[in-house]
């Protein structure tokens, strides 16, 4: 028997665990024309998730993306990183207010469905969020590279945009611990539906052979900049060619057609296209970096595009004077036989 949520949890001793049932239709998850969209589902491609604490549930979304339902005391916490590392990647997800000692949507835990005596189910005595959750992302905090703030997990400085990264999720069952006065309820297992939207991607610039085509192997899949110094936009996109999968860069400058870097396109080092992990973009005044033996900061004529193999190697790729090079910062690594990092 499915019950509504304001009469769910109720204290019946003899059971181990109390169930509730959220009433509300199967949610959707299509995308107006601007924005791009991914349902969260189970491995087969079903919804809702289920899960028992403490499984974890991990997802793809998007340019690479991660989306982490993660266990915690009495629940779980959701998160949008742009990476696996949780030393090192950036959780988009720290701007869903309220920051603080508030609760906070991304948190689905068991005490905030019942009262304050945890006694019975939550009347609105306990301020907390309920079965249908908005979660906010920035997907300009993707894709720093290794230039993150000291702590990745801080909340942002900035507010949510409404116009950028947003996850609805609605939880449709859930267990809890049994009522015991004086104690915290814990969730035990959780049946959720969500659907992740972010903005469309701009209008990509792409070589004239059809066979390359975007795709991230690493977030963010687009970078702007300056890279010729003419004050216009450029980008620079990730690319995949179907046949063989070979990873590409896509250049498109404002005053020139597309330009392919490939790991044989010199003057980057052979076989660096297809190893790098990271890559950012860094203004053309940017102040020498603090690495350990690293040159001096190049005179490019625009912005510079960092590309990173995360505590192994870091380039910059520059136009100077109208051509194309490269300034090694640093290597920690003995290159492979089979590249060309020198």
């Amino acid at each position: 028997m499915r019950l509504p949520l304001r009469f769910a949890v109720l204290a019946v001793a003899a059971l181990p665990v109390c169930l509730a049932s959220v009433d509300a239709a199967a949610q959707t998850c299509t995308p107006p024309p601007d924005r791009e969209a991914a349902a969260v589902t189970t491995r087969d491609g079903t919804a809702p998730v289920r899960l028992t604490w403490p499984e974890p549930h991990v997802q793809v979304i998007g340019p690479g993306w991660l989306l982490f339902v993660e266990p915690q005391p009495k629940g779980w916490r959701v998160t949008l990183r742009d990476g696996a590392n949780p030393d090192d990647a950036r959780d988009l997800t720290s701007v869903t207010p309220p920051f603080g000692s508030g609760p906070n949507p991304r948190d689905l835990l068991g005490w905030q469905f019942r009262n304050a005596a945890n006694t019975g189910p939550n009347t609105g005595d306990v301020n907390a969020p309920q079965a249908t959750r908005n979660l906010w992302f920035s997907t300009a905090l993707a894709g720093t590279g290794g230039y993150r703030p000291p702590d990745p997990n801080a909340p942002a400085l900035l507010p949510a945009d409404p116009d950028d990264g947003h996850i609805t999720l609605n939880i449709v069952d859930f267990e809890l611990t049994p009522p015991e006065p004086g104690s915290v309820a814990g969730m035990t297992a959780i049946a959720f539906e969500a659907c992740v939207t972010w903005p469309r991607l701009p209008d990509l610039c792409l070589p004239d052979d059809p066979a390359w085509r975007p795709q991230a192997a690493f977030p963010p899949p687009v970078l702007t900049g300056d890279f010729d110094g003419d004050g216009r936009s450029d980008r620079a996109v990730q690319l995949q060619h179907a046949g063989d999968g070979t990873r590409a860069i896509g250049i498109c400058l404002d005053t020139a057609p597309a330009l392919l870097f490939t790991g044989h396109t010199r003057p980057l080092p052979q076989g660096l296209v297809g190893r790098i992990e990271a890559w950012s973009v860094m203004d053309r005044d940017h102040p020498p970096l603090p690495h350990v033996g690293a040159p001096p900061w190049p005179d490019p004529d625009g912005d510079v595009l960092a590309l990173e193999r995360i505590e192994k190697s870091l380039h910059l790729l520059y136009l100077r004077h109208g051509g194309w090079q490269v300034q090694e910062v640093y290597r920690m690594i003995e290159p492979d036989p089979a590249d060309d990092l020198q």
